[in-house]
């Protein structure tokens, strides 16, 4: 299994550590999706 696969499943099985890596290499999309819907300036 890779690396994310791993994560997953742990921070499916509630390892807050995993979470917290996910939401870190996550950070780009997570910004991205409310900027893609929010009106235009």
């Amino acid at each position: 299994m890779d690396e994310l696969s791993v994560l997953i499943e742990a921070a499916q099985a509630n390892d807050e550590e995993a979470k917290k890596v996910l939401i870190e290499r996550n950070m780009g999309l997570i910004r991205h999706i409310p900027s893609r819907w929010s009106p235009p300036n």
